[in-house]
C-alpha cells in the first residue's frame, strides 16, 4: 500500500518537473562561443550569464597557435545538433585570422540612366573581395535561409574581450534608469549629391536622407514624446557653397519632391563629431548613420569639390564618457566593418570602447550601395516595430527584440525594396531585385552584427518584475515560480563542476522544478521578458529542502523515489518507518550509493543530508 502511494506520488510529480502547468517546456537554444584560450575566462563568465538567461552556453577554444578553420566550425555545429539541439547562436571572440570569416568574392555590374543633359551611374559597379559570418549562419550553404545568428567581438588583448562583455551585461543586468536614454533617437546622414551640384539642382544622389526621415518619423510614432536628434551633413555648405537645399532623389530611388520646411534650414546641415559625442554622453538607445565612409570614419564626399568631410572618427571618442548608457549603432558606411585588415575599423573602436561607445553595432566589411544600406536600416526599425511598418512594402510578421533576429530579418526584407520608374516618378516592386539579385545577396554577406546576437535592444525604460513568487523548503526539494504576468521566461539553471550543469526553461506565468541528482548544490531562477530587467535569484539546496543547516527532517511517506529499484525503495520505507539506522547511502531516487557523494543532497539513515562542494 505504501509503495503505490510512493509510485503514485512519485509520478505526480514527474509530471510536475516535466511541465508546469500554465507554462510550457522550452527546447533551450544552443549558443556556441568560439574563442582561444587566451580569453577562455572571460568567455566563461559570459557564458555562466547566458545560461543564467536560459541558452544553452558552450566555450569551444583552441590553443592561440591553432587557428580555427571553416570546416572545424561547422563540424562543431553539427556536433551539437546530433541530439537534435537546435544552434541558434554562434560568438567569434578573437582577432580574424585565429577565427576567419568565409571568403566572398563579387562582381556588381554597373547601371546607368542616361537622358539629354547627363548619364548619371545610379551603380557603377565594382569587384568586391570581403569575409563574412553570413557562411555559418547558413551552415555553410548560402542558398539556403539563415537559421543561425552570429556575432563577433573582434580583439587582441583579453582586457578589451573583458571590457566589452562587462558592457554587455550592464546593458542587460542594470540598464540606465534615466528615461531620457530611452526617449533619444539620434540620427547622423550626410546628404549626397550624384554629380556636380549645378547638375542636379539640390537632388540627393540615393535615399540617405530619405531613410533618416523615415526612420524619424516613423518611431515618433511608436516611442512616445521621442527626441529625434538630426546630425546632418551637408558637404556643400560645409565647403561655402550655399545652394538651396533641398530635394529628394529624382531617379530610381524617390520621387523628386522638395524637402520638407523643417529640412530648409541650413543651420541643420552643420553637424560634426561634437554633436555626436554630446548625443551619445548625454544618452541615446539607438543611433544610425547614412552616408559615405571610410573603414574609420563617417564622412562625406562632394564630387563637384572632390574634397571629403569627415563628420567623425575614432580620433574623436577620447570625448565619451557614457558609461552604461550604451547605444546601439548601425553604421551603414562603406568599409567601416572591415574587421580583416590591421587596426581597428569604426564598428570595432565603437564595441572596444572602455565605459563608453557602443554595446553593439552593425556594420559593413566592404562597399555599402545607395539604396540597399538605407533600406537594410528601416528595416532594423521595422524588425522591432512591424506595424505598420516603413514604406508598409513587405509584412515583417511578429515583432523580433534580440540583435541577432533583428539583423536576419532587415536582411530578408531589402529584398522587398521599392524603386521608382525613371520617367513616371511612380514607385514600382521587385522589377530591379530580379534583374539585379546579387545585389540583394551582397548587402545579406557584407552586413555583420559586432556583439552579442542574444542580446534584447531595449526600447523602453525596462520594468522591475514585482510579482514574482517564489516558494521552497519542500521535502522534495521543488522550486516553485510564479510571475504574475504571462509571456516571460522562467529558467532554472544549475552549475554543477568543470564547466557542467543542468539547465530547463519553461514559457509562461508558472514553473515548477524538483531538485534532482542532476543539479548541483545551487539554483539559479531567471525571470526574463522583453524590456523588463531580468530577475535572478540564488536558491541553495538548504532552501529548496527546507533543511535547518546540514542535516534536514525526517524523510516522510511521500519522498520522490524512483521505482526502478524496487529494493532500495522498500530498504529506505523500513528505515523511514522503523527508524532503524543501517548507514547505508542513497541518491534522491533511491538508488543504493557506493560512498558518500563529494557534494549535493544525499540520504543517509532516513534523513537528508546537504553536502557543500567547497567542503
Amino acid at each position: 500500500m505504501k509503495k503505490s502511494i510512493i509510485l503514485s506520488c512519485l509520478m505526480c510529480m514527474m509530471a510536475i518537473g516535466a511541465k508546469a502547468q500554465s507554462s510550457t517546456l522550452e527546447n533551450n537554444p544552443v549558443y556556441l562561443i568560439f574563442t582561444s584560450t587566451d580569453y577562455q575566462n572571460a568567455c566563461f563568465d559570459f557564458a555562466d550569464w547566458k545560461r543564467k538567461k536560459g541558452f544553452r552556453t558552450y566555450v569551444l577554444t583552441h590553443d592561440n597557435t591553432n587557428n580555427w578553420t571553416e570546416s572545424q566550425i561547422l563540424n562543431a555545429i553539427n556536433a551539437y545538433e546530433a541530439d537534435g539541439s537546435n544552434v541558434k547562436y554562434i560568438l567569434f571572440v578573437g582577432n580574424s585570422d585565429f577565427i576567419p570569416g568565409h571568403a566572398c568574392s563579387y562582381h556588381l555590374s554597373s547601371h546607368k540612366y542616361e537622358d539629354e543633359q547627363r548619364t548619371f551611374y545610379y551603380y557603377y559597379g565594382d569587384d568586391c573581395t570581403f569575409k563574412s559570418d553570413y557562411y555559418y549562419e547558413c551552415r555553410g550553404d548560402t542558398s539556403q535561409a539563415p537559421s543561425i545568428r552570429c556575432g563577433r567581438i573582434n580583439v587582441h588583448d583579453n582586457a578589451v574581450v573583458q571590457n566589452i562583455f562587462k558592457k554587455i551585461k550592464a546593458y542587460e543586468q542594470s540598464p540606465t534608469t534615466d528615461n531620457s536614454f530611452y526617449k533619444t533617437f539620434t540620427s547622423c546622414a550626410a546628404f549626397d549629391a550624384h554629380g556636380p551640384y549645378e547638375w542636379c539642382h539640390g537632388y540627393e544622389r540615393g535615399r540617405t536622407i530619405r531613410a533618416s526621415e523615415n526612420i524619424c518619423n516613423y518611431l515618433k510614432t511608436k516611442i512616445p514624446n521621442l527626441k529625434a536628434r538630426k546630425i546632418y551633413v551637408h558637404t556643400a555648405l560645409s565647403m561655402g557653397y550655399s545652394p538651396s537645399i533641398g530635394y529628394y532623389n529624382c531617379d530610381v530611388f524617390d520621387d523628386g519632391t522638395a524637402f520638407p520646411a523643417s529640412l530648409q534650414d541650413s543651420q541643420l546641415w552643420t553637424g560634426d563629431y561634437n554633436d555626436i559625442n554630446d548625443s551619445i554622453n548625454a544618452g541615446t538607445f539607438l543611433m544610425t548613420y547614412l552616408g559615405n565612409g571610410t573603414k574609420t570614419t563617417w564622412q562625406n564626399r562632394e564630387i563637384a569639390f572632390q574634397s571629403d568631410v569627415v563628420l567623425y572618427s575614432e580620433a574623436y571618442m577620447s570625448d565619451l564618457h557614457n558609461n552604461n548608457k550604451y547605444p546601439v549603432i548601425l553604421s551603414m558606411s562603406h568599409n567601416s566593418g572591415r574587421y580583416t585588415e590591421s587596426g581597428m575599423c569604426l564598428a570595432e573602436s565603437f564595441l572596444n570602447r572602455q565605459n563608453a561607445g557602443a554595446v553593439a553595432v552593425i556594420a559593413p566589411s566592404d562597399k555599402t550601395f545607395s539604396g540597399f544600406s538605407e533600406y537594410l536600416a528601416e528595416g532594423f526599425v521595422n524588425a522591432i516595430w512591424p506595424s505598420p511598418g516603413i514604406n508598409n512594402l513587405h509584412p515583417m510578421g511578429s515583432s523580433v527584440t534580440e540583435l541577432g533576429d533583428i539583423l536576419a530579418a532587415s536582411k530578408d526584407w531589402v529584398q522587398y525594396m521599392k524603386f521608382y520608374d525613371i520617367n513616371t516618378h511612380q514607385p514600382t516592386f521587385g522589377t530591379y531585385r530580379e534583374n539585379s539579385p546579387e545585389y540583394c545577396n551582397y548587402i545579406r554577406d557584407v552586413y555583420h552584427l559586432f556583439g552579442d546576437p542574444s542580446m534584447r535592444i531595449y526600447t523602453s525604460n525596462p520594468s522591475s518584475f514585482t510579482t514574482v513568487s517564489i516558494q521552497t523548503g519542500n521535502d522534495d526539494g521543488r522550486i516553485t515560480v510564479n510571475t504574475g504576468m504571462s509571456d516571460t521566461k522562467i529558467t532554472f539553471f544549475s552549475p554543477i563542476l568543470n564547466n557542467t550543469y543542468n539547465l530547463v526553461s519553461y514559457n509562461g506565468n508558472h514553473a515548477e522544478h524538483t531538485w534532482s541528482d542532476d543539479d548541483g548544490d545551487t539554483i539559479y531562477v531567471c525571470v526574463d521578458k522583453p524590456n523588463y530587467v531580468p530577475y535572478v535569484r540564488k536558491i541553495s539546496a538548504v532552501e529548496a529542502f527546507g533543511i535547518e543547516g546540514a542535516r534536514g527532517s525526517t524523510l516522510s511517506h511521500h519522498q520522490k523515489f524512483t521505482h526502478k529499484d524496487t529494493h532500495s525503495t522498500s530498504t529506505i520505507e523500513n528505515e523511514i518507518n522503523q527508524g532503524t539506522s543501517s548507514g547505508k547511502l542513497y541518491d534522491l531516487q533511491g538508488r543504493r550509493l557506493d560512498h558518500e557523494p563529494q557534494h549535493g543532497v544525499f540520504i543517509r539513515d532516513g534523513r537528508k543530508y546537504v553536502k557543500d562542494k567547497r567542503q
